[in-house]
């Protein structure tokens, strides 16, 4: 049978704070969006979303490549965390869903 001492799965969704999660790793990046009319939230989720590939990211922005590599040296910036490493993608992926969580971790409706 099972391990008794393995404990049992966790119910989804989790009652967590999701979205004030997410929102204390991004609050610099969302702060700077908002204040200078950026969009370098959607250029880091494109960008995490297309497994990092600029050029994939330039095309669904519609942008110049070099354009959405600027955007990209831009997030590190107000967030000290570089989307190219992969410590820092570590936090940027689960804080960009957990910002686009619902309440007590639902997802968002349509």
């Amino acid at each position: 049978m099972g391990n008794p001492d393995l404990p049992l799965p966790l119910p989804l969704p989790l009652p967590l704070p999701l979205p004030e999660l997410g929102h204390a790793v991004l609050a610099p990046l969302l702060r700077h969006d908002e204040e200078q009319g950026a969009e370098l939230v959607t250029t880091l989720r494109s960008y995490l979303a297309h497994d990092c590939a600029s050029a994939a990211t330039a095309r669904e922005l519609r942008l110049h490549r070099n354009s959405s590599r600027y955007r990209l040296r831009l997030i590190e910036r107000p967030t000290g965390r570089d989307p190219d490493r992969l410590a820092d993608r570590t936090e940027l992926w689960p804080a960009l869903l957990a910002l686009e969580a619902g309440p007590a971790g639902t997802p968002p409706g349509p």
